[in-house]
């Protein structure tokens, strides 16, 4: 564990995402959230795209979908596909259909094989709400 933090100290961005997870989920030291951030931050701002994926996935976790979106575009970005694939997620769990389709359709150019579940979902929400919008206007729904 010395070695790691001297090595993440030193400035070795890999060694600083490791330090991150491991405090992230408490291995070999106490579970710190707070740390993990931290760490995460060091690696990401000399542009580690794990860790940019890493914070923005805490952040998502957290609630703080600006600072989620944040990250995890840099990390997309960067053909990230795992990034991308969390994009899709919180797009699609904020109604942006659009931008959710469009981070989902990258994750499975890139490979993410899960993400074509994902897209089925979205395909499925697109065409429920377009039959909501025909069924509004078939019948000169207005709203009062």
């Amino acid at each position: 564990m010395r070695l790691f933090r001297a090595v993440a100290e030193g400035g070795f961005s890999a060694a600083q995402v490791a330090l991150g997870e491991f405090y992230l989920y408490g291995n070999h030291v106490e579970k710190d959230q707070a740390e993990a951030e931290l760490w995460y931050m060091q690696a990401a701002k000399q542009g580690n795209v794990i860790a940019e994926h890493n914070l923005g996935t805490m952040y998502y976790q957290e609630g703080d979908l600006q600072k989620a979106k944040v990250w995890l575009t840099r990390a997309a970005d960067k053909q990230y596909a795992d990034a991308a694939q969390n994009l899709a997620a919180l797009y699609f769990d904020e109604g942006d259909l659009y931008q959710a389709e469009q981070y989902v359709d990258l994750a499975i150019s890139l490979g993410n094989d899960s993400a074509r579940r994902m897209r089925t979902g979205i395909k499925r929400q697109q065409l429920l709400e377009e039959q909501i919008q025909e069924s509004i206007y078939s019948t000169g729904f207005s709203g009062y």
